[in-house]
């Protein structure tokens, strides 16, 4: 045994693809550096010996250990016999010999995940070695909550006052991580809860008497079953209160904005005053000034306009969980539902009398538009609901989610993940497209394509696959570090689904000098090699919005052997040389940023001359969709917004960052609805100068965002984006609109004749 440990302590570490290692014995080990199964599986490790310059080069005995502090031995194999003369014993029963040097690990768990390592001793040579990295994947186990007020214990049942703060955080554990959802078993979650599906924490501001119920965290992964844990919450109400307080408590202000940070004076004051405002902020920063602190305050009896009609809210608040989902087709449906643009089919509803205007109302106000107007349409419609919706998503134009409802096109199997990548194979797996077979039936096939990723992608492989049989397809004697395309396609008859499609990179091509990284100096591939995320890490998925130059897809990452869900902005494969460079650029301004306002990179990609952005998920995308929408938002709720875009552009300020192209449709929010400060691909660092000009006059420009002296001189300060800050202020009380309606040419002239935009309906005169 310490023979063995002392070539491990020097043993080679590869690890990229089919590992080819070369030792004073002139032979090679071949085999996969990386396996990944579901717990309960067998693991396989299947590798072999190649004499390659010595053919009398024979290995006389392999041995198999799991990286560990000790280094846990497997087994010991004599050859050719292949006699097992050591198996340590808490794997006796669980290893079996297989292939040529192969090890077979039975039943994995959890625990068993780690490095694994294979020794191979030849006669009068060195000891061949390699190593091996085994993934798990397994369901959520252990799933339970904690709360603060019980110093982080786990929790069964919470009694809490009424007013105060409602604090969960559900947790876990699984592979790959999990993601969160909150309900209330009895009735519909407070649309004033916070969720927060990465982390598992669910906040409920000032809770009353009527949030008293059963919540429950469930935990899901794309593996079976989920995890789940219920917590019983109890609201006491006070019981001796002074009709004092009670006159106090009402005239409480809701929402109180600090001067210095004070979204209410930048509605209400000119752009040069925002201005003044925030090197205001900077100086009282300086000085540690912050006695003198004026509020704005909205209070309950204060634009009574901003109450939500509770109609819609009342239509539900009764309903059960059956009664909320009563038709089968919805429930079927449910997640792709949650897509639709809400707005146009309310106002067919509301068209058709299926809503009332305060149905409406209700909804727009609702935390959730979507899931509250799919909830509301099944208590009143119920078993109809299906159709009704299928109407009013026809009707507004939404025919994809409109075939799906009445079975003209299929649902894509779900879960699409790609396992097991080398230089030259990975394999795909993917769950069922229905949900409730016994409803619906199933499909008679799968049929899963491969095709190498360019702009016009040739098919090089086809798969049909029976519902009966496993859902896997594995790839082989595939080129080294090259994107492919894997599109999954359901088929019944002549009907089948719009297809999901992965991009996958197999391993390698690194060894290719990148002509992107030669373009930029040292001290930038410095930082670049900081976070830079090897692109066969990165798994695309569905676009999540297309531009001119690219597109920004639904990704995930796997970071430290945990999956995670990410945002990759990439070019399109006719970009040039220039614009690949122009990405990386804005990739690296990114990397100082530090602000809970500002979007922060995650990584950048770069493989040949391709370079792609990762960025965070935003769950609830970009501002603009997100207004339109909603439509009406509380007063509170809007100035939230035009706040945090405030903080957010104070920072990049003190950055001496002029961003440019400031405009809603380019601030994004995550799924608890705050608010980031994103695309930076027109931004520039003027620290020096304190401005910056265009050098071509030939670079699209946002016109109609900018401030006309920007743009007839092409110089850029800190000024640009306070303009840009004030038509953005404008696009949030109007409810997403695009600025300057009805003027589509000469913008600029339009301006600067003296014309402005009206003041959104929304917006209240005393602002």
């Amino acid at each position: 045994m310490d023979k063995h440990l002392t070539t491990l302590e020097t043993s080679l570490v590869l690890t990229l693809g089919v590992l080819t290692l070369f030792g004073t014995s002139g032979a090679t080990l071949v085999g996969d550096t990386s396996l990944t199964v579901n717990r309960g599986e067998d693991a396989v490790f299947n590798w072999m010996f190649e004499a390659d310059t010595d053919p009398n080069a024979e290995p006389y005995q392999y041995v198999w250990f799991k990286r560990d502090k000790n280094n846990i031995h497997f087994l010991t194999v004599q050859l050719p016999d292949r006699l097992v003369t050591d198996v340590d014993s808490p794997y006796k029963d669980r290893t079996q010999t297989t292939g040529q040097l192969g090890l077979r690990l039975l039943n994995v768990g959890k625990k068993d995940a780690g490095t694994y390592l294979l020794y191979v001793y030849i006669h009068r040579a060195t000891p061949e070695n390699t190593e091996i990295t085994l993934h798990v994947k397994y369901p959520p186990t252990n799933t339970t909550v904690t709360t603060p007020t019980r110093g982080w214990s786990t929790v069964e049942s919470l009694a809490i006052k009424q007013g105060e703060t409602l604090r969960l955080t559900c947790s876990t554990d699984s592979n790959p991580t999990s993601n969160f959802t909150w309900t209330r078993l009895e009735n519909k979650l407070s649309p004033l809860a916070e969720v927060n599906t990465t982390s598992g924490g669910l906040t409920i501001h000032n809770v009353q008497r009527n949030d008293t119920g059963t919540y429950q965290c469930r935990a899901y992964n794309c593996l079976r079953p989920d995890g789940s844990w219920n917590v019983n919450v109890t609201i006491q109400s006070e019981l001796h209160q002074s009709n004092a307080t009670k006159r106090a408590f009402k005239t409480t202000p809701r929402w109180v904005i600090p001067s210095y940070t004070s979204v209410a004076f930048a509605v209400y004051l000119s752009c040069i005053t925002i201005l003044w405002i925030w090197k205001a902020k900077v100086r009282k920063k300086d000085h540690n000034n912050d006695q003198d602190v004026n509020i704005f305050v909205v209070t309950e009896d204060y634009l009574p306009e901003y109450r939500s009609p509770s109609r819609a809210a009342l239509l539900i608040s009764g309903a059960t969980s059956e009664e909320k989902m009563a038709d089968p087709v919805v429930r079927e449906f449910w997640d792709r539902l949650m897509t639709m643009d809400a707005d146009r089919v309310l106002v067919f509803l509301q068209e058709k009398q299926i809503l009332q205007a305060d149905d409406a109302a209700g909804i727009r106000q609702a935390f959730s538009v979507v899931e509250t107007l799919l909830e509301t349409v099944s208590v009143l419609e119920k078993e109809n609901s299906a159709r009704v919706l299928s109407e009013a998503l026809r009707h507004s134009e939404q025919q994809d989610l409109a075939d799906l409802l009445e079975g003209k096109v299929l649902p894509d199997a779900k879960c699409l993940t790609v396992t097991n990548i080398t230089d030259s194979t990975f394999s795909i797996e993917f769950q069922p497209a229905y949900t409730n077979v016994q409803h619906f039936g199933d499909v008679d096939s799968y049929v899963v394509t491969l095709a190498v990723a360019a702009d016009e992608p040739q098919i090089i492989d086809t798969r049909d696959l029976l519902p009966s049989e496993p859902l896997h397809a594995d790839f082989t004697d595939l080129n080294q570090g090259t994107s492919y395309n894997v599109t999954v396609v359901s088929k019944r008859g002549e009907v089948t689904s719009a297809g999901t499609t992965l991009t996958v990179t197999t391993i390698g091509g690194y060894e290719v000098p990148s002509p992107l990284l030669a373009s930029l100096n040292p001290d930038e591939r410095s930082q670049i090699h900081d976070v830079l995320i090897s692109k066969d890490r990165i798994t695309l998925q569905e676009s999540l919005g297309k531009g001119y130059f690219g597109e920004v897809r639904r990704a995930t990452c796997l970071r430290d052997n945990k999956l995670e869900f990410c945002a990759a902005k990439t070019l399109y494969d006719t970009s040039s040389h220039t614009e690949m460079e122009s990405l990386l650029r804005e990739g690296l301004r990114m990397i100082k940023f530090n602000h809970e306002n500002v979007l922060r990179l995650t990584g950048i990609c770069v493989h040949g001359n391709e370079a792609m952005i990762v960025l965070p998920y935003m769950k609830n995308g970009d501002l603009r969709k997100y207004l339109t929408n909603k439509q009406t938002l509380p007063l509170p709720e809007n100035l939230r917004l035009c706040q945090e875009i405030a903080h957010g552009m104070a920072y990049l300020t003190d950055q001496g960052i002029v961003h440019r192209d400031l405009a809603a449709r380019n601030c994004m929010l995550d799924d608890q609805s705050h608010l980031k400060v994103a695309d930076f691909g027109l931004c520039r660092d003027v620290s020096e100068k304190g401005y910056y000009r265009i050098q071509h006059r030939d670079v699209a420009l946002p016109a109609k965002w900018m401030a006309p002296e920007s743009y007839e001189e092409q110089i850029f300060d800190t000024k640009t984006d306070v303009w840009s800050y004030g038509v953005v202020l404008w696009e949030i009380f109007s409810g997403g609109k695009t600025p300057y309606p009805g003027v589509h040419r000469f913008v600029i002239e339009y301006i600067l004749d003296g014309n402005r935009m009206e003041r959104p309906n929304m917006c209240p005169i005393t602002l």
